[in-house]
Parts: structure tokens; C-alpha cells; sequence
């Protein structure tokens, strides 16, 4: 069995060159409205189905603006599984199994509600929002020169 290696905060410590496998991570803002189900959703049962997803995702803090298009995606699915089970057909294995995957990604599932986290309270879309400008600047103003940045 290989060594694991050592933890990133060491390796910072002791100031290895190596590039460390970390990777970084973005932040997307959760949304503070449930937002409203897109126009290309396929039946009643889908946009029932967002209805009913976004306003959960939206009140747990887990919806952001990258997870709305996945979570048509599930209501889709959803909605083409509601299809055939009304129609007295039987869905597909796979598509169940995708279905269920895809609840995975948002804590859906009871087996993966503490794999998610949800977005912390309060954060802002913009992290800069609470600065001010500087004095003497107008807010979307970008000076031509150098010089007259020197003569304010």
C-alpha cells in the first residue's frame, strides 16, 4: 500500500515545490427567490416538479445560479418517468438509476442529505459589495491615465 502523503498544511509549512493536488474551489451565492421554471421543461408533471424541487433547494440555501440548469435536467427525467408510469408503462432501469443519481447532487436522497452543504447565511452575490469607493471616485468610472489619477 503507498504512503497517503503528507496533508496540504504541511506541505505549505515546510515549503515544498511541489504543486499540491488541492483544488480550488468556487463559491456560487445561493438564490434568495425560488425561481420561476424555464420554458423548455417537457410536461405538467416537470414544471410541477421544479415548482416543488427550487422551493425546497431555494429554503435549504442550496440552489445557486449554476445548479438551475441540473435541476431541470432532474425535473425532465421526472417528468418522462411520470409519463410512462401514467401511460401504465414501466420505466427503464437506467433511467431511474439516473434519476436517483441525479437527486444525489442535490441531498435529495436520504443517504446523501449530509453530503451537501448548504450555502452560508447571509452571503452575498457580491463579496465586495460592503467597501465603499475610494474618495474622490465615482462607481464605474476608470480613469484613462495615470495622470490624472495623480492630479485628484
Amino acid at each position: 500500500m503507498p504512503n497517503p502523503g503528507k496533508p496540504l498544511a504541511l506541505k505549505q509549512i515546510s515549503g515544498s515545490r511541489r504543486v499540491a493536488k488541492a483544488f480550488a474551489t468556487v463559491t456560487l451565492p445561493a438564490l434568495q427567490e425560488v425561481p420561476s421554471a424555464p420554458e423548455w421543461l417537457l410536461n405538467d408533471h416537470a414544471r410541477a416538479e421544479w415548482s416543488r424541487l427550487a422551493r425546497i433547494l431555494t429554503n435549504s440555501r442550496i440552489l445557486t445560479v449554476g445548479a438551475l440548469v441540473p435541476l431541470a435536467h432532474v425535473c425532465n427525467l421526472h417528468g418522462v418517468i411520470a409519463r410512462q408510469l401514467t401511460a401504465g408503462g414501466q420505466p427503464k432501469a437506467a433511467m431511474v438509476g439516473l434519476y436517483r443519481l441525479m437527486l444525489n447532487d442535490f441531498g435529495l436522497t436520504p443517504a446523501f442529505q449530509g453530503k451537501v452543504t448548504p450555502a452560508p447565511a447571509g452571503a452575498s452575490a457580491n463579496r465586495f459589495s460592503d467597501r465603499g469607493c475610494p474618495p474622490g471616485l465615482r462607481r464605474n468610472t476608470i480613469a484613462s491615465t495615470p495622470s490624472t489619477l495623480a492630479e485628484r
